[in-house]
């Protein structure tokens, strides 16, 4: 293991190759290498060394801009872009990870950004990045795709919500796997359009909801605006509730919004029916619906 730490800390970190040339000895001290892998270190040829290196942060910064696309242009509009490559210089890479690189990549990036000293920007970037990693973590998850196939609503479920106010109120629901509601500091959804067109956002701090929803087809997330009292709504639905207990919770609204508003978001496959099923280990059981096959 320390001869992977050696090797992965050599591959990005400039100084640590130079050690390597000159002063070697401080390298084998601090990762405890046996004189045997210092001298298997030592036997790379400087310039495949370097050359592997280049390669390795050009595949890095890759990885990012597909993973976070928007977070990498506010940076870049922002003279901000010397972060990517303190990001890939600083912070050795990681190999035989069997999740995916872009994710992994974008996770730790993500972890860069909060230990680096905040001004505005930054606080902005921070809640972008925030959003993007929560969009690819959604599209990652098997979770959400398996929970995604179990069901899908019937013209006559559909029909029946709509109309049949009984069947609402006497209903069990739960947030569905296949969906994320996130809060953020800044309006998120102004700054990843006014950066993917090429023009400086504002800054300012406007805090907002979202409701993010995978789906079985293009668009492969979508998002929703989400209101603080139906945020907290669909949140307390995380475990199987009754539909009466969560109708309770939005004081502000009249018994008749809120309950279009959970209409809506069954609908949307945000909640669904579900069984009385305290460990959340429940699957959708709506009579009304078919299974995807």
């Amino acid at each position: 293991m320390s001869m992977q730490a050696a090797l992965a800390t050599v591959l990005v970190n400039d100084q640590a190759r130079r050690e390597l040339r000159t002063h070697p000895a401080i390298l084998q001290q601090r990762f405890a290498l046996t004189d045997e892998e210092l001298a298997l270190l030592l036997s790379v040829d400087p310039a495949r060394l370097e050359l592997t290196t280049q390669i390795g942060r050009a595949k890095r910064l890759d990885f990012l801009k597909r993973g976070i696309p928007a977070t990498i242009d506010m940076l870049c509009l922002f003279g901000k872009a010397n972060l990517l490559s303190e990001f890939v210089r600083g912070c050795p890479d990681i190999v035989g990870t069997e999740n995916s690189r872009i994710l992994v990549e974008s996770r730790r990036f993500r972890q860069y950004l909060d230990s680096t000293a905040a001004d505005a920007v930054i606080a902005a970037v921070r809640s972008l990045v925030a959003l993007e990693l929560a969009r690819l973590e959604l599209l990652n998850s098997n979770e959400a795709a398996l929970w995604l196939r179990q069901t899908t609503s019937t013209e006559e479920f559909r029909s029946r919500l709509q109309h049949d106010r009984e069947f609402v109120i006497a209903g069990w629901l739960r947030l569905g796997r296949n969906v994320r509601v996130e809060a953020f500091q800044h309006d998120v959804l102004e700054l990843f359009n006014a950066v993917r067109a090429g023009v400086q956002p504002d800054l300012s701090n406007n805090p907002i909801h979202l409701t993010l929803v995978r789906c079985l087809r293009r668009p492969w997330i979508t998002l929703h605006r989400t209101g603080s009292e139906l945020a907290a709504m669909l949140l307390f639905c995380m475990q199987p509730r009754p539909v009466t207990e969560v109708l309770a919770l939005a004081n502000s609204y009249d018994e008749q919004r809120r309950i279009n508003a959970l209409r809506q978001a069954l609908l949307e496959g945000i909640l669904l029916f579900t069984d009385k099923n305290p460990d959340g280990n429940d699957a959708a059981n709506n009579s009304l619906c078919e299974s995807v096959r």
